[in-house]
Order: structure tokens, then sequence, then C-alpha cells
């Protein structure tokens, strides 16, 4: 019966969703409400899944997907802000809130502080990523905000890990928090690493593009346990960084393997998100309802939630923008003393934020899957500490500030986007720049191509047909004709070969943006796709 219940819910969760898009809505945000208001009905059954189980289930494929997305070129391209978020700030706030509930709750020790710190402190992966897709933030703000999300779980689940280990009198695998965290971060890190060579390198072996696509569904689970349970390391990391290694060299594979994985993780993601929203509406009333017998009144809870929140606003923007100041005050400084270093050289707008772009990552810290579980895991009571400690407390702030962040922050987004945040005309040159660069460098393979042909055929080809072909070929026209049909697909073939190895050499050496690249070789999948189609060509679609 609960299975039944389960289905019910994710087909009428998808169902909502789906027409909250058509009607234009946010549809992870519209679900969210819509079943919290459910679970206020009377009698309703309750899911119920285990709060590390939910990480466990969720996460790795959604931080696989989304790391993949962002790839390894637009990481290291953004590396300093998305450390800086995804490493000090999380760090920061954490510590942040716990100092705040010392002084709200003098009796409380500074490990139960730091639990509550480190369980609202990280943004969330999931929230992130659907909110900010729906809304179409800016590819360097989205970009930002993932990576950010990508690894600031890490932190903040070790950073719980060691406070919920000294208030339950627990040891820790390492003692020292500074040492743990370092261990599971470049641990996860190496794991990551070592096992997406290991996936690489099996799935060049297949030669089934399904095979290929169901074995790399599974690996981001296999890569996650692997970490925590046999390393004791971040599973997060080893997940994050396994799929930057399996994303880089995915460009390599065949064409309809990459047609096959995006659509099937498109959709993987559309389900797992829906589904986590959906599941934390479910929750609010149960929350709510524990909270009520437990030692702090709602009224009061309610207060140190909003204190809460207040504190995460504000550690947000003052790091954030200090970031943003000393980094560019350091830059100045930087480029007087050194006259052309190689890193000033490839500077562009993409890297460079303006304080209205500043304000809207500000605001888009929001909370979600990873808060509620932690918060979730924590016990109702402690023995021989109930004079300060209340678990169903920590759960109603938690739950509060979740709904906060996605609700209040999440559908006043849209308004910042289109009152504060305008299209910044650097970026915007820098882009047209870029698009201009890959058709160049397409247009470049076509030549190169046509030459080759040239030479290999002593004049025994037409290469203004083949010219004219592929004209028409990209204008969608009908490309077969006047009996040369045997020489048509193979040189299309070729082409389109050329073309990818162009853009894929642009974007090792960092000579294209890795958004504008990864864009033009998802047209050359399609591209090719296309020509499999053709009656005269040996290699056809799967």
């Amino acid at each position: 019966m609960e299975i039944i219940y389960l289905l019910v819910v994710v087909l009428s969760a998808v169902t909502i969703g789906a027409l909250a898009e058509k009607w234009h809505l946010q549809p992870h945000i519209t679900v969210l409400i819509i079943f919290g208001i459910l679970s206020f009905v009377p009698n309703l059954p309750n899911i119920v899944i285990e709060p590390y189980a939910l990480i466990e289930i969720v996460l790795p494929p959604i931080l696989f997907s989304s790391a993949r997305n962002l790839s390894t070129f637009k990481f290291m391209q953004l590396r300093s802000n998305i450390i800086s978020l995804g490493i000090g700030l999380v760090t920061v706030t954490a510590f942040a809130v716990a100092i705040i509930f010392n002084i709200v709750v003098p009796t409380m020790p500074f490990a139960a502080a730091l639990l509550i710190g480190a369980t609202v402190a990280p943004p969330d992966a999931i929230s992130a990523v659907a909110i900010g897709k729906k809304l179409h933030l800016p590819s360097k703000i989205m970009s930002v905000l993932t990576g950010e999300s990508l690894i600031n779980d890490s932190i903040a689940l070790t950073l719980f890990s060691f406070a919920a280990s000294q208030l339950y009198n627990h040891e820790t695998f390492i003692s020292s928090p500074v040492l743990l965290m370092i261990y599971t971060t470049v641990t996860g890190i190496i794991v990551g690493v070592v096992f997406g060579f290991i996936t690489n390198s099996i799935r060049n072996l297949f030669i089934n593009p399904s095979f290929v696509t169901v074995f790399t569904l599974i690996i981001p689970f296999f890569i996650f346990f692997i970490s925590e349970i046999v390393f004791h390391a971040s599973g997060v990391m080893a997940v994050v960084f396994g799929a930057f290694v399996v994303e880089k060299a995915s460009i390599h594979s065949d064409y309809d393997t990459r047609i096959q994985e995006r659509n099937l993780w498109r959709s993987v993601d559309s389900l797992l998100e829906i589904f986590v929203f959906a599941y934390m509406g479910l929750q609010i009333h149960q929350t709510i309802l524990d909270q009520a017998f437990g030692k702090f009144t709602s009224i009061y809870a309610l207060v140190v939630g909003l204190l809460v929140v207040a504190v995460l606003l504000v550690v947000r923007f003052a790091w954030i923008y200090s970031w943003h100041y000393i980094s560019n005050f350091i830059f100045k400084i930087y480029k007087k003393k050194t006259k052309k270093p190689s890193f000033i050289k490839k500077a562009n707008p993409i890297r460079k934020f303006t304080t209205g772009e500043n304000l809207l990552v500000s605001w888009a810290g929001m909370r979600g899957v990873v808060t509620l579980a932690a918060a979730a895991s924590i016990p109702a009571v402690i023995e021989g500490q109930t004079e300060f400690f209340d678990g169903n407390f920590i759960k109603f702030v938690a739950m509060f500030v979740v709904l906060f962040t996605l609700i209040v922050q999440g559908n006043t987004l849209p308004i910042l986007m289109k009152k504060i945040i305008k299209f910044n005309p650097k970026n915007k040159a820098y882009l047209q720049k870029e698009y201009k660069k890959a058709q160049q460098i397409m247009v470049s393979a076509v030549r190169r191509a046509v030459k080759i042909l040239e030479k290999s055929s002593k004049g025994g080809v037409d290469t203004n047909y083949l010219k004219y072909v592929w004209d028409q070929y990209q204008r969608l026209d009908n490309i077969y004709g006047d009996g040369k049909d045997e020489f048509v697909d193979e040189f299309l073939q070729d082409v389109v070969e050329g073309q990818r190895l162009a853009l894929i050499d642009a974007l090792n050496t960092e000579e294209l943006d890795p958004d504008v690249a990864k864009q033009f070789l998802r047209r050359l999948d399609h591209r090719e796709a296309g020509i499999a189609l053709s009656p005269y060509n040996n290699k056809k679609i799967r």
C-alpha cells in the first residue's frame, strides 16, 4: 500500500509541475506549496524516508548530472567565485549561526549550536539548479550557483558530523575538525577522479549506447558509497569530480551515446527534483506537529527561525560583496606589479561580476533537501542534555528556513532579474564575440574538409558541388541529387568530425567559452544524427 501511495505522490507531483509550467508558474515551488497544504489533510499517510537514505537516493544522481552540465572547463573558469562560496562562505555561515545561538541560548554548548549552523548553512544543489533553470538565470550566475552547491554539501556535512560526534560523545574518524575536513575533501576528490577514469575505460569497451547510458546511471551511486563507506571520505566531492572526469571524456564518445545520455539525465533530474519538493511539502505538517510537543513554544521557534534567516542573508551578502571588492583590489595591485601574467591575458568579462549580478547571487542561496535531511537525523532528545536540547525545535527551524528561502526568495528572484539585474553589455559583447569565433571555427573546418577531398580525389570530385551540398544541408533542404550520392554522406561526416575536433581543441586550449563550445557540440550531435538517417549511410542511429 505504501508503494501505491508513493507512486500516487510522484505521479501527482509530476502532473502538477507540468501544469504549473504550462500556466507559467514555477513548477517546483508550486508543487511544494500544494503538497504542503495537502499535508494538513486529516488521516493522510505520511511518507517516511530515513534522513541519510534520502541523501543517498537523491543527491548522487543530481550532483553527477549538475557537475556534467557545469563541466570542468566552466568550473575552472569561475573557480575563485565557486571556491569562495562553496568552502569559505558555508564555513563562515555555520559558525555565525552557531555564535548567534550561543548568544540566544547561553546554556547551549557550542557543539549543539554548530550542529544547527551546519544544518542550515549549505544552499541546496537541487533547489539552485531546479529553480535557476526555470527562471532562466544568466549562464554565468547559474554556473556559480551550481558550482557552489556542488561542493558546499561536503563541507557542511563534515562540520555536521563533527558537531554531532562532540554532542553525542562519539569519536570521529579524525579528532581535529580541520584535518577531518581536509581529509574528507581531498580523499573524496581523489576517489572521484580515480573512479572517473575507471568509468571511462569501461565505457570505451561498450558499443551499444544504451548499455553505456545505463552503466553511467549507476556510477554516481557506486562512487558515492565507495567514498563514504570504504574511505570514510566525502561522497559528494567524489561524485562531483568523478562527473567532471566522465564529462571531459564524453565529448569523444559517439553522438548517439551523448544524445541518449542528455535525454535520460534530463528526465532523471526532473523526476528527482519534483519528488524532493513534493516530499518537503508533505513534511510540513508533521514538523509543526512535532514542535507542538517540544520544549520550546512555536512562537519562540518562529522568532528564532526568522533570526536564523536574517543571519544567513546578512552573512551571505557581506561575504559576496566583500569578496567582490577585495578580489578586485588584489587583482588591480597584481596587474600593476606584473606586466603580462598568463591568467590576465585570458581574462574576460564572464569572470567578473557586476554589483547587480552579485545581488542576484546573494539572494539566490536557497536551502533544501540537505538541510531537511540533516535536521531529520537529529534525535528529539539526547540523554543528559534535555535542559537545552530539543531536536524537534531544530527540525522546525530548519523547515522554516527551507520554506522561507524557497518560497520568498524563489518567488522574488524573477523580480530582481527584471527590476535590478540588467543585462551586462560587456557580457553580451563577449558572448557575441565567442559565437562568431565558434562560427569561424566551423567554417574553417568545412574548408579543410574540401581541401582534403580535393587532394585525395585528384580532381575526380566536383568540390563546388560538395560546397553547395553543405550549404543546402545547413538549410535543411534536399542534399541529394545529380547522381553523386556516393560522395555526399562521406563528405558530410568528414565535415562534422572536423568541426567537432576543432571545437574540442578550442575548448581544451580555452580559446572558446565552454558554454558556447558545448552548445555548438550539441548541435553537431544532432547534425550527425541527421546524416545517419541517409539511406546511403552505413552508420545508423541505434
